[in-house]
């Protein structure tokens, strides 16, 4: 070795210092290839442990977060917050709307309560004109964007395309976010639908009143700027919820501009809203952050007594958005059947009856995400309909004769979540047949099997109601104990642990003429059972 370096010295003045190092390095390669294998083996053991102490680091801080954002406390202030940031905005668009038939405003539940006792959440509930199934002229294809080059294409790449900027200015925030949360996400390239805006057609001949603009984009880009407003939150709430000046009742006079400050990458959303000519429209629009869609739908079924009964779970703490919450069913993405996104694969799962069906039959009826049977990638969309439940459900929607039972299903508008900023079309189904509820399986979203209540029940505010001893495991904190904020008298308030968006889906649907004829039905038959 020492005479190659004098010879390489002579020869190769310049080079000789860094071809003696590359000739080094190879010789020692060469002496341990014998043990090749054990080194790699003990490399990968290497590793393995760090992903291992990672995952319980990561697990540990992921439960502090969910914690947090189920903390009684902290929902309240969370409430406050977004009135003061978003109240204003709120009454703008509201006029805006109504000027062709629609309205917006925060979503609010009040039950049959002798105190008079309401309950508003931090989402909005955007009541729009009435879109029978099958929702024909909402999404116009014409008005979806497909992306290019969707499967391999980098996040930052997407996010430039949509003049976002929250990836490449707020890169440490997301990253520290997207570890913790990246273990609870089983599909982050998953094509899915971004809103672009909602737009109003007033009463013009043969459309709906309303439609969507869209861009076909990836779960992970939604996560990394629309989820991370909610962490962003959760990382405020930390840092100040012992100063006087940030508690609840203060929060209205530091005013929005403050509180804005405090929050960079909402801050960063609103002033590209200024910049584009009016703020109150980060209400109605998708721009500047990739913003998915959701489905959501109130799934009314009449039992055996002929009343009917609504769908909800309780949501697992292995979930990625508001884990242990109740929540309606089905409720998901506007995403892809499968894993394709080629331009195929955009523009044939741009369909909100597809869409709809397909979280009605994973969430409801037990369908695998990956049954490749179902969801495979040489699998059209298209075949959900030869679905035995699906089936059953087009037939029963589509019946005109009296004496079969029937269905009847509606698009009500939307509601978002103001701490996400992310819409969610919102649904009602009323199915006539007692028999579609007896295969109902819940998904791994679901704590528990899927719950049937009477709606008869819902209306009461005594439902929601119960006392201490009668909570779940999962709704007590550390050796059994209340979490902090709970009434010790009052016990578990259901109405306190409902999905924001799903309160507001509940507000739309008993709204609507389909829920109240199936009250009625329901309180008649109560009448008639008081009777005899």
């Amino acid at each position: 070795m020492k005479q190659l370096a004098e010879m390489l010295g002579n020869s190769f003045p310049q080079f000789a210092s860094a071809l003696t190092g590359i000739i080094f390095i190879v010789f020692l390669v060469l002496q341990i290839s014998d043990d090749y294998d054990k080194i790699v083996k003990f490399i990968k053991r290497l590793f393995d442990f760090r992903k291992y102490i990672d995952t319980l680091i990561y697990k540990k801080k992921r439960e502090g977060f969910n914690r947090v954002l189920a903390d009684h406390d902290f929902l309240g202030w969370q409430f406050e917050l977004m009135k003061v940031i978003y109240g204003p905005l709120i009454e703008k668009k509201d006029e805006e709307l109504k000027k062709h038939g629609g309205s917006i405003g925060f979503s609010t539940i009040k039950l049959d309560d002798s105190n008079g006792r309401s309950y508003s959440y931090e989402s909005v509930s955007i009541r729009m004109p009435r879109v029978p199934y099958p929702f024909t002229g909402v999404c116009p294809k014409k008005e979806l964007r497909t992306s290019p080059g969707l499967e391999n294409a980098k996040i930052a790449d997407l996010d430039k395309a949509i003049n976002g900027g929250i990836i490449t200015s707020f890169k440490r925030q997301i990253r520290r976010y997207y570890a913790m949360i990246r273990a609870t996400i089983r599909y982050p390239r998953r094509l899915g639908y971004m809103l672009g805006e909602i737009v109003q057609d007033g009463s013009e001949a043969g459309k709906p009143g309303w439609h969507l603009t869209a861009y076909s984009g990836v779960y992970e880009h939604n996560v990394r700027t629309s989820h991370i407003l909610e962490y962003e939150i959760y990382r405020l709430y930390k840092r100040v919820k012992h100063r006087k000046e940030w508690k609840s009742e203060n929060l209205a006079a530091l005013g929005r501009d403050r509180i804005l400050k405090e929050l960079p990458i909402r801050e960063h959303l609103h002033k590209q809203f200024i910049r584009d000519g009016d703020e109150s429209d980060i209400l109605i629009s998708g721009k500047h952050r990739a913003s998915l869609m959701g489905v959501q739908a109130f799934v009314l079924i009449k039992n055996k007594s002929g009343s009917y009964d609504a769908l909800r779970i309780r949501r697992s703490e292995n979930v990625a958005a508001k884990p242990g919450f109740l929540q309606f069913i089905p409720s998901g993405g506007f995403e892809a059947m499968n894993d394709c996104t080629d331009f195929d694969s955009q523009w044939d799962n741009y369909s909100l009856t597809k869409a709809i069906f397909r979280e009605l039959l994973e969430e409801c009826f037990g369908q695998d995400e990956d049954d490749k049977h179902a969801t495979g990638n040489n699998v059209s969309p298209d075949r959900l309909y030869s679905n035995e439940q699906i089936k059953k459900l087009v037939e029963m929607l589509e019946n005109t004769e009296a004496d079969r039972p029937n269905a009847e299903m509606a698009l009500l508008g939307t509601t978002m979540n103001l701490v996400g900023l992310r819409q969610e079309l919102s649904f009602i189904l009323r199915v006539d047949d007692p028999s579609f509820s007896g295969k109902l399986i819940a998904n791994y979203e679901s704590r528990t099997a899927v719950q049937l209540v009477d709606i008869c029940h819902m209306e009461e505010y005594g439902f929601w109601v119960r006392p201490k001893e009668e909570q779940t495991e999962g709704q007590k904190g550390k050796k059994g104990r209340r979490k902090k904020g709970k009434n010790k008298e009052q016990g578990e308030n259901d109405l306190e642990n409902l999905n924001c968006t799903s309160a507001g889906l509940f507000e739309l649907a008993r709204e609507s003429s389909i829920y109240k004829e199936a009250l009625e039905h329901g309180e008649s038959k109560d009448d008639l059972v008081n009777v005899f």
